[in-house]
């Protein structure tokens, strides 16, 4: 048996993402985490705590937007030196893949440099695996235990909970059309991220697509295009023999008691 395990949309570097413990920057000083940062980072290690209480053997796919370079939220940056940031992702990340291995798929240009850049020279510190001859990949295609896995970041979904699945399903209907017009079989699961929103078709096609949950709660730019308030989690699909049981962990902020008038 098999698992694997889906991080996406970590963010790190965003002020509203998980980070490192202590960051240290380029002039001797340090960033410390935000409260909202210190509930994702226990999250995180929530999540950590329940992948390994499986004695399977394990890999990872951090499907896209590692780190970020926002350009749509710049003063919610800890900071712009890329080594920085690398590192901070290196200090963060590290203690969840550990020794397993890694692969990367490419996010946002926005967000992670000019053809995923950042996420190429992340996947250099790692040691992630090789794809196509390069560190990170924009699709990747993988075979865990005889399930079929299609994984790319970008994906699309509805904005508001009661269409939160139709897209999905428009596309596992273009994903069957895709695949049998090519003559290639269908892959078991579809997994994509970038919208922070988890959904999923379930039994209802002959290809399951999922949306990922992220790591990182509203940016300004989130706020300002009325995302609402995003899925904290990660994904665990446990393989054998060509069958797969998949387990997610979502997380939810306390709410806020209302402020008296």
């Amino acid at each position: 048996m098999k698992d694997l395990i889906i991080i996406n949309d970590t963010h790190i570097n965003s002020t509203v993402s998980v980070c490192a413990d202590e960051v240290m920057l380029d002039d001797g000083g340090s960033y410390m985490p935000s409260k909202t940062q210190r509930w994702l980072n226990n999250s995180l290690k929530d999540f950590t705590n329940f992948i390994y209480e499986s004695p399977n053997e394990k890999v990872f796919v951090l499907l896209g937007d590692i780190v970020d370079l926002n350009k749509h939220s710049k003063y919610q940056m800890i900071s712009e030196n890329r080594a920085v940031i690398l590192q901070n992702a290196y200090d963060t990340l590290k203690r969840v893949i550990r020794d397993n291995k890694t692969y990367i798929v490419r996010g946002t240009e926005a967000h992670v440099g000019e053809s995923g850049e950042l996420e190429e020279m992340f996947g250099n510190m790692i040691g992630s695996e090789i794809i196509d001859g390069s560190y990170a990949a924009w699709n990747l295609l993988l075979n865990i235990e005889g399930v079929t896995f299609d994984l790319a970041h970008h994906g699309t979904i509805g904005r508001t909970p009661w269409t939160k699945p139709n897209r999905l399903n428009s596309m596992a209907a273009a994903m069957i059309v895709d695949y049998t017009v090519h003559g290639e079989a269908l892959p078991n699961v579809v997994v994509r991220a970038h919208n922070h929103t988890f959904a999923d078709t379930h039994d209802n096609f002959p290809v399951r697509v999922i949306s990922a949950p992220a790591w990182q709660m509203s940016t300004s730019f989130a706020h300002r295009i009325g995302a609402g308030l995003p899925d904290i989690g990660g994904l665990v699909f446990r393989c054998n023999n060509g069958k797969y049981e998949m387990h997610k962990k979502l997380y939810r902020p306390v709410q806020l008691d209302p402020i008296e008038a």
